[in-house]
């Protein structure tokens, strides 16, 4: 999933026969900062990659979750599988969506200055796409910015 120059988000799937080795780490528990951002500008890190001639150009952000956030889906592992698999029922996934805002709510006030700090707490978690798997290092949340997007929301169960 990449965010295009334009703010949309593209889906692209490659087939090919190039073989690669094993990374030491898998790429998406990897976050490589740049020596020349500040360490204050390292939690706001905007990565950026232009393909060939201008083809194709990705912009993505990484953003530190708060430890209350990180509690809180590590408690929730089982709701975020039954998610994933398409197999939760509404009260469960309205309670958690409720935890969720709380718990963003309460914490955000004190993370001044972060990327956190700055977006509405209730049209962030509308803006959710998707969970990491928990499988990897640390749990992870998929936002889109492109609001107008129509993508079927997380929160609706229905299929």
């Amino acid at each position: 999933m990449l965010e295009l120059d334009s703010g949309e988000l593209a889906m692209i799937k490659l087939v090919t026969s190039t073989e690669v080795s094993k990374p030491i780490k898998p790429f998406l528990e990897t976050s490589v900062s740049d020596p020349q951002l500040a360490s204050i500008q390292i939690h706001e890190q905007t990565s950026e990659c232009h393909l060939s001639s201008d083809s194709l150009y990705i912009r993505l952000r990484v953003a530190t979750l708060l430890d209350e956030v990180v509690a809180l889906l590590e408690e929730s592992a089982e709701i975020l599988k039954s998610l994933r698999g398409g197999h939760v029922d509404d009260t469960t996934l309205t309670e958690f969506n409720a935890k969720l805002l709380a718990v963003c709510e309460e914490s955000l006030q004190y993370y001044r200055g972060s990327w956190w700090y700055k977006r509405a707490k209730k049209r962030s978690l509308n803006l959710l796409r998707g969970f990491g798997l928990l499988v990897q290092a640390e749990p992870k949340l998929t936002f889109s910015s492109m609001e107008y997007l129509t993508y079927r929301p997380i929160w609706d169960s229905s299929e």
